[in-house]
């Protein structure tokens, strides 16, 4: 993805950077859905989110930000972890480190699980 001779910009230095300290600001309270202690604010998982949609138009030269992305992937919020994942799939086989913690994260989320909880709050909701 080479333009004008220059190259690609360097968009996973972005990832790598920390959020502008204006981003770390409390969830909303009108539903914000961080947990007490996350290491991510609502507006920094946000931003993180516009820099992995920015990175998935990299392909393989997003790999230098593969160890961010490893990082990611213990994020809380399944909608971050599958972007990540995403950035890993289009990088291939360069992202091959990835795989023991993409493993992980797909352990975390067992959509029977997931389904079993839905069905739990909505009988409760009934009675």
């Amino acid at each position: 993805m080479k333009t004008g001779g220059c190259g690609p910009p360097k968009a996973w230095r972005a990832v790598a950077s920390p959020p502008p300290a204006s981003f770390q600001s409390s969830p909303p309270s009108s539903g914000g859905s961080s947990p007490p202690g996350s290491r991510l604010t609502y507006d920094a998982e946000g931003w993180l989110t516009d820099k992995l949609l920015i990175l998935m138009n990299y392909g393989a030269e997003a790999t230098p930000a593969v160890p961010v992305l490893i990082e990611t992937l213990g994020n809380h919020n399944r909608q971050i972890i599958g972007k990540a994942a995403q950035v890993l799939a289009r990088i291939g086989p360069a992202a091959s480190a990835a795989v023991p913690a993409l493993r992980a994260a797909s352990l975390k989320f067992d959509l029977a699980d997931t389904l079993t909880a839905r069905a739990r709050n909505q009988d409760s909701t009934r009675t």
